[in-house]
């Protein structure tokens, strides 16, 4: 099992955050081949840390090979884009980390 992990710290504007990610950013995600599992995780309490996290997002794959082959498919870069129009509602890009 491989995992791509996006840690969200809190919009500047939740309602539009949501709205976008729901409608939009999820349904491209869920178009690349290869997730096994998709999971959303609202953060209710972060510690050891002085960020404001707010949503971690869990991406899973069978093998690193899937992941990483996912990591170079059209749907993948389109995801990547659509990150971009993400970023209007929040003041720090996500953190993504890589699990296996």
């Amino acid at each position: 099992m491989a995992k791509i992990m996006v840690i969200y710290q809190q919009p500047t504007d939740v309602e539009g955050f949501e709205k976008h990610y729901q409608e939009v950013h999820m349904p491209l995600a869920q178009q690349v081949k290869g997730v096994v599992n998709a999971s959303v995780n609202k953060v209710q309490q972060a510690l050891g840390t002085e960020m404001n996290l707010y949503q971690i997002v869990e991406i899973e794959f069978n093998s690193m090979e899937d992941l990483q082959t996912a990591m170079q498919s059209d749907e993948w870069k389109k995801v990547e884009e659509d990150g971009q129009n993400l970023a209007q509602f929040l003041n720090e890009g996500p953190i993504l980390t890589i699990t296996n």
